[in-house]
């Protein structure tokens, strides 16, 4: 949680976030609204970290930092990558249309990472913050 209120994650008002940790990753998932993207780069601080959005319009981006650099930020359907370097996207993820891209990301985190957070550990009770603007 410190590394997630140092990035500027959890600074957003009106944002409702609930996180845990399965071995080796810590998690956060954000309803509302989405803050990960804008501060992927200081969450990876001295680490890796992938973000997964998908918005009520149905567009789905997928991100990839490590160390402080943003590698990859773009959506997997369009193929297109706006990470440094001309990168063309997250390493080893590549998508074939089959599901949506969202799905199909975190398919590959399973797989290659093995971040798996059950449909029961999402709904079970997590530590959850609510954040609204004071007047």
């Amino acid at each position: 949680m410190a590394r997630l209120t140092e990035a500027g994650f959890l600074s957003h008002p009106a944002v409702l976030v609930r996180a845990g940790a399965v071995p080796g990753w810590a998690y956060a998932i954000e309803n509302i609204t989405s803050r990960a993207p804008a501060h992927l780069a200081a969450l990876s601080h001295g680490t890796r970290a992938y973000t997964v959005f998908r918005s009520v319009n149905g567009e789905h981006e997928v991100g990839y930092a490590v160390n402080g650099r943003v590698l990859a930020y773009y959506q997997p359907q369009v193929g297109h990558s706006a990470g440094a370097g001309g990168e063309p996207g997250v390493p080893g993820f590549g998508y074939c249309g089959e599901e949506p891209p969202d799905v199909a990301f975190l398919r590959f985190l399973e797989r290659e990472h093995g971040i798996h957070v059950s449909w029961e550990a999402f709904r079970a009770p997590l530590p959850t913050a609510a954040f609204a603007r004071g007047s």
